[in-house]
Parts: C-alpha cells; sequence; structure tokens
C-alpha cells in the first residue's frame, strides 16, 4: 500500500498542485522528470511493437499498480505501453511529446486521459482553457504520430458528491472535449456514467479519494473502453491519408456472417398458465407460438421478450397474443418469466388489443435506463403501434398508440426499430438533430419522437410494403445500418440489409442483394405460417451480436455473429451445433473453395452458379470470422471460347510477384473436348487476364499444352478437370 499512497501524495501536494498554461510544455519537477526518463527508458526498449499507447497522470499510472492484474490480462497482449505519470496536467504531456516520449513509436492507438490535475490545480482555470490544453495535446500527437488512431477519454469524474465545483467543471470540460470526436481518426468516450453510482455518488469501492480508482475502478474502466478500443486496433488497418479512416474503404458495411444454431432457444409449452382477466378463466398463453422477440441486456444476462400465442377455438381468430419473458445467463438457455408481462387486460386500451392482442415488439434502451416497447396491437380489425415503459421489465406501463397524439385520426401502424447507438457494449436510443427517430410498418417509413414515448410521422417511405423495419437501425459515424425483414428475396420471409445515408434517413445508399438468413432449416419452414426467418432485435453480449428471430411463426432461432468491438473473434461467433454461412445462393449451391493466403490476409475464391453458368467468386477476411466480398475474378469467356460455358473449379499459386489461375473451362462443342484447364494471371489477386493460348487439353492418357503442340486425335470426352497446384 506505500507506493499507491506515495503516488496519491505526488499527485495531490506536489507542483501539480500549480497553475499553469494548459497549453504550454512545462517540465515539472526533479521527481516528475525522473519518471519521464523511466518511461521513455520503456518505450525505447521495445519501440517497433508497441501498438496501443496509453497517455495520462497517476490514474493511468495506476494501471502500473493497483491495476496491474488486469494490465496483465487484457492491455498486454495488446502490445501497450503506458507513459503516464503521477501529478500531470496537460501542458506536462506536452512537455513528455517534446522529449522522447514518443519518439521512434507506431502506435495503432493512443488512450488519453488528462484534465483532473489542471482541475484541482486552479480552481479559477475555466473548464474552456482546460479544453485548450486537451486540444493542443490532440494536434500534437497528430503532427508527431499521423497514422495513430486517439482515443479520447472524457476526465473522470472527482469528489464524491455530485454537485461540487469541480464536478461541475468537469462535465463542462467534457462537454467541450466531446466535439473534437471526428467518427474516424479521434474518438471520443466518456465512462463517467459507469464509474458513478445512479444518483451520481462516486462511491468508495470505486474511488476512496475522489479521484483515485480502486481494482473495481480499473475493472470498470476496461470493461467499458475495451470494445471501442479493439474495435479501433481492429480498423488500423483502413487508415488512409491524414490518419482518418475511409468510411466504407473495404465495402463491409454489411454485418455479419451470422452463425446459425441448428435448434430453437425457445419453443412453445403447455405448461404456462395465466389467469385471463377479460375471459375471467385460466389459458395457456404460450402453449401454440412463442416468436418474434425483442432483446434486452441486462445486469450482465440476455432477456427476451416475446410474442406468444394460446389457443382458444372460441375466439374469432382462434388466439390471443400477450407478451412473455425470458433470462439466460449465456444468451442460449432461458428461463422464463411464469406469466406474460403484457397482455390485453380491462383498462382504456382494450379496444386496441381484445380480441388479436400483443403483438410484434421492438425495444431500445432510452438515456436513464427507461425501457421502452413499441409493440403492435390488433384488435382483429386493424393494426395498431403502441407504446410501454419499464424500469425492470417485468412490470410495464401502457401509453396507448405511439401516434394518437400528433395524428388522432391516423394512429395505424405496425411496430418499429428505433435507431440505436452502440457504447461499449451498450445499446440505447440515439438522437439525430436533437430527436429520436424510428423505422415503422407499413410502409417502412420514419417517425420521429422528443421522449420515445409520443411519435409523429415523418411523412417520407424507405420502401413500400415489401420490405419491413427489422432487427437494428444501427447509427455509425456517417451512416446507419437497417436490417429489414422482406418477401423480396423468395423462398419465404428472409432477413435483409440497407445501408442509410445519416443526412437523410430516407435514401438508401446500398442494398444488400441476398438476404443473409433465410429458411433453411426444417423448424424455419414448417411451423405455424409459411417459411420465415423474421428478426425484430440484435444486441450484443460478451464478444457477439446476438439476433434472434421469428422462425415459421412457431418457436425462436439464434443467429450470431463475432462483434468487432469486443473481445470475441472466431471463436466467439460460433456456438456449439451451428451451421455456418457465407452468403446464400438460391436456386443453386457455391462450393469448390479454394484458400489463398498472402500478406496478412485469407482469401477464398468460391464457384457460384450465375444465369446457368458457374463463375469464380472472391472474399478476403483479416480474422476467418468478417469477409468482404471483392470483384468477382472469373466468368465464362465468349461465345466458341473453351470456358464459353463455365470458369469452374480452379487453383492460385503466386510466382515472383505474379499470381495465377488455373481452373476449369467448359465448354460441350469445343473441339479440343468438353472441360480444358484455362490460365490466368494477375498482379493483385483482384484483377484477372485469361491466357486463352495456354490452354490445357488431355486424351485420356497425357496432358499437354496446346501453346506447344497441336492436339493429339483422341477421345474429347477425356477431358482435364479440377487442377491443383502448389
Amino acid at each position: 500500500m506505500t507506493t499507491v499512497t506515495s503516488m496519491w501524495v505526488l499527485t495531490l501536494s506536489g507542483f501539480a498542485g500549480e497553475p499553469l498554461d494548459p497549453a504550454r510544455p512545462d517540465g515539472g519537477n526533479a521527481e516528475w522528470r525522473m519518471r519521464h526518463g523511466e518511461r521513455v527508458a520503456e518505450v525505447r526498449s521495445d519501440a517497433n511493437n508497441f501498438e496501443v499507447l496509453f497517455i495520462g497522470d497517476s490514474i493511468t499510472s495506476g494501471w502500473r499498480d493497483i491495476g496491474k492484474a488486469l494490465w496483465e490480462k487484457e492491455f498486454a497482449p495488446l502490445h501497450a505501453v503506458n507513459i503516464g505519470i503521477a501529478g500531470s496536467q496537460t501542458s506536462h504531456i506536452l512537455w513528455q511529446f517534446e522529449n522522447g516520449a514518443i519518439d521512434g513509436i507506431h502506435p495503432h492507438v493512443a488512450v488519453l486521459m488528462i484534465g483532473v490535475n489542471n482541475v484541482m490545480a486552479s480552481p479559477t482555470q475555466s473548464a474552456a482553457e482546460v479544453a485548450r490544453g486537451v486540444s493542443t495535446i490532440v494536434a500534437k500527437l497528430r503532427a508527431k504520430l499521423p497514422d495513430t488512431k486517439i482515443l479520447l477519454l472524457g476526465t473522470f469524474p472527482k469528489d464524491k458528491e455530485p454537485s461540487t465545483p469541480d464536478r461541475r467543471k468537469i462535465q463542462e470540460l467534457n462537454s467541450i472535449i466531446a466535439k473534437l470526436d471526428d467518427g474516424m481518426s479521434l474518438r471520443y468516450l466518456d465512462i463517467s456514467n459507469r464509474l458513478l453510482d445512479k444518483d451520481g455518488t462516486l462511491t468508495a469501492d470505486v474511488s476512496p479519494d475522489g479521484v483515485h480508482l480502486t481494482v473495481k475502478g480499473y475493472q470498470t474502466w476496461a470493461d467499458a473502453m475495451l470494445p471501442l478500443l479493439r474495435e479501433m486496433r481492429i480498423d488500423h488497418s483502413n487508415v488512409t491519408g491524414g490518419g482518418q479512416t475511409s468510411p466504407d474503404a473495404a465495402g463491409t458495411w454489411e454485418m455479419g456472417p451470422f452463425v446459425k444454431r441448428d435448434k430453437p432457444v425457445l419453443s412453445p409449452t403447455p405448461d404456462s398458465k395465466f389467469q385471463c382477466p377479460i375471459l375471467g378463466k385460466e389459458v395457456r398463453w404460450e402453449e401454440q407460438n412463442v416468436y418474434n422477440p425483442a432483446a434486452v441486456v441486462k445486469d450482465g444476462k440476455v432477456y427476451l421478450l416475446y410474442r406468444a400465442d394460446d389457443k382458444n377455438p372460441d375466439l374469432k381468430w382462434g388466439r390471443t397474443c400477450r407478451i412473455g419473458l425470458a433470462s439466460s445467463d449465456d444468451g442460449i438457455n432461458f428461463t422464463r418469466h411464469p406469466t406474460p408481462v403484457l397482455y390485453p387486460d380491462n383498462d382504456e386500451w382494450k379496444k386496441y388489443e381484445w380480441e388479436g392482442g400483443c403483438e410484434d415488439l421492438h425495444v431500445v434502451e432510452g438515456e436513464d435506463g427507461t425501457y421502452y416497447m413499441n409493440y403492435t396491437t390488433w384488435n382483429g380489425g386493424s393494426d395498431t403501434m403502441s407504446v410501454a415503459t419499464s424500469r425492470d421489465l417485468i412490470h410495464w406501463t401502457k401509453h396507448g398508440p405511439a401516434f394518437r397524439k400528433a395524428t388522432p385520426n391516423n394512429i395505424g401502424g405496425r411496430s418499429g426499430v428505433v435507431i440505436s447507438q452502440l457504447a461499449g457494449e451498450r445499446l440505447s436510443a440515439a438522437k439525430i438533430n436533437g430527436k429520436y427517430w424510428m423505422y415503422y410498418t407499413h410502409p417502412c417509413a420514419l417517425a420521429w419522437s422528443d421522449n420515445l414515448i409520443d411519435w409523429t410521422r415523418a411523412g417520407k417511405s424507405v420502401w413500400g410494403g415489401d420490405h419491413e423495419a427489422g432487427a437494428i437501425g444501427l447509427l455509425r459515424d456517417h451512416d446507419i445500418v437497417l436490417m429489414f425483414n422482406t418477401q423480396g428475396y423468395g423462398n419465404g420471409w428472409s432477413l435483409g440489409q440497407a445501408l442509410i445515408d445519416r443526412n437523410n434517413m430516407t435514401s438508401v445508399l446500398k442494398e444488400s442483394s441476398a438476404p443473409f438468413l433465410y429458411p433453411e432449416l426444417e423448424w424455419e419452414k414448417k411451423g405455424f405460417t409459411e417459411p420465415a426467418t423474421v428478426a425484430n432485435t440484435l444486441v450484443p453480449f460478451k464478444g457477439r451480436w446476438l439476433l434472434y428471430y421469428g422462425a415459421a411463426d412457431r418457436c425462436i432461432g439464434l443467429a450470431t455473429c463475432a462483434n468487432p468491438g469486443s473481445s470475441g473473434g472466431a471463436s466467439a461467433a460460433r456456438p456449439d451445433s451451428a451451421t455456418i454461412h457465407w452468403r446464400p445462393a438460391p436456386p443453386g449451391l457455391f462450393g469448390d473453395p479454394n484458400p489463398f493466403f498472402w500478406k496478412g490476409e485469407y482469401h477464398v475464391f468460391y464457384l457460384l452458379p450465375d444465369k446457368g453458368s458457374y463463375v469464380w467468386e472472391h472474399i478476403v477476411s483479416k480474422d476467418l470470422v468478417h469477409w468482404r466480398e471483392l470483384p468477382r475474378a472469373l466468368e465464362p469467356g465468349k461465345k466458341g471460347e473453351p470456358d464459353e460455358w463455365n470458369a469452374a473449379s480452379g487453383s492460385v499459386v503466386e510466382k515472383d510477384g505474379t499470381f495465377h489461375i488455373f481452373y476449369v473451362g467448359f465448354n460441350s462443342g469445343h473441339p479440343n473436348g468438353r472441360q480444358q484447364v484455362m490460365h490466368a494471371t494477375s498482379p493483385d489477386l483482384t484483377k484477372w487476364t485469361k491466357h486463352l493460348e495456354d490452354t490445357f487439353v488431355g486424351d485420356g492418357v497425357t496432358y499437354w499444352s496446346k501453346a506447344k503442340s497441336p492436339p493429339p486425335q483422341g477421345d474429347p470426352d477425356e477431358s482435364f478437370r479440377d487442377p491443383y497446384v502448389r
């Protein structure tokens, strides 16, 4: 404990107490300069291998002692180095930069958290002056390390009570430096709410002195920051000129690939019973169907709120829908709440909900931790989108139709997805231009709200009735990824994705040409209705995105993909008993994959049916989980050429900087045989040139190059196929 105490004393009573110009370099006192020399020596000892740089004061320096075990577990594997020094103000960081602290290194990401010592040193120094110091650090960092991304943390809260002058000044400081976030080369992250209690108290188990952190505090810091840090570190390869990432530079705007479990995670059961307040009798409220859920991650668990149908032949439609609740520690094995949590009742909303009930739903978390459910109510004649709120997911307050205040004579519609933002692994409602926005259904159109309860139609549609708002509308730096449910791909209800302009939220920039999830398993094709995979929810959980979907209106399935902003990875994306998909290719199959590793990337060339022929497609990945599609490698040749019909199975090899594909060309009418080995070359694995003079043919006994000798008089049906070159 001695080391920790001395660190705090330096911060609170040493030179850190002297007011300084926050934007002018200062070398501190002798002890501080000694620590600086130690940091420089550490950096130079392994300069070429550091990928993450931590910059800051005693709180950052605390990773060396109080947070050491966690550092070794989480940050050492990221090749991180820590140059934080106790007592540092912004001026001292600038001096570090001018005196060797970051010379000769090329980190992918720099983590910067600074400012509390400026606040403590001078009560008269304004938040704007401290922010000027932070901005100067950012500018210097960009000048010295132009290819390094910056993760700027909001200054951590100070003092136990939320109303102290220093606490308020730090809040003002953070509101200023947050504007430095450009969504590309600099990302801002404020974890204050994660460190504070619900009432804003900085408790002793997080910070014993109102400034520094305990082990629990460092764990909170790591948990909140690691997802974004890993994302920025992974994305470093996409950095372009000026240190800024190019939006959609690699064409990887779609989320996925998604891995599907081969069994439902939730199915109907006759065991659940409930006293219906309208019928006045007990019903088996989820004995017929459970489907189309919404998911929430809360307190380390996944909660599913799902649509459940009973059986009642006395009703016109033979069933009533209610909303059930189930929870899981792993996202796969669920425990049901015994009774529905939302259902038709003898209340003022009965005219909208009975006899059909409470149907498809979406749930989003608000800024204050309140959960907002918009759900479809059906009285047997018309659909209405209604809203309910809850703090605990069990007790819900109904607020009635979402559009009843804005357009009381036009309240129709089905539930929609609220545009959300991701911070760490917390998904919450996002504001754009000061308002919340939703894509609701029939048609897929836009609406806005000030409070997530009362909604107003924006008067613009994205699509017609063929597309329904789906699992997520995820706000990113420059765009919105919107998932949708549609019958437009054929083969029942399937899932697609669209890229939306965040500045014009009804403008579709790109749309997936094929579904990323579609009915294929038996329980997805046969159930209460036609083949269907319908998703209304996507949530981040323990390094994965979890996509829960309704299967044939009978049960609930799960598909997952690794979350690149988390610690997930190839293994995290593959639950037990799963089937992996790259892309569907109805009505045919894709196959004959040929893998090729080159300069840190995995390339796969594979066969795909297209308009009655076969073509060679090309995908690439850095981690074997997240793939992006490159231009098509090969297509069938022109009429009369050996590969007129197909460009099929083949192999890739590199020699002297040139890449060679040897593939099968098919033309049943060609004089050299119906199948021949063809040759194409490329300088970069993307632009291929065919060399028809290098065609290989066979007579059933020997193989030779057409370019070297005329073909013998042999059986043209004895063809050469499936070349393999290494």
